[in-house]
């Protein structure tokens, strides 16, 4: 099991690479769960900005 926390839940690039790490993992015949704790309340860029304070 592994688990994460992720601030931007929407994170392409992040869901991206688990989804990988999951399928080599598969084909190794591991079997693996990933969860990932992220802020519900940031639903997109602009909100990510407002939560880190970034202009």
């Amino acid at each position: 099991m592994i688990e994460t926390k992720n601030i931007f839940k929407t994170c392409g690039s992040c869901r991206r690479e688990f989804v990988m790490l999951e399928e080599y993992l598969k084909s190794k015949g591991k079997k693996v769960k990933i969860i990932v704790f992220s802020d519900e309340t940031i639903k997109g860029t602009a909100g990510l900005k407002k939560k880190l304070k970034i202009k």
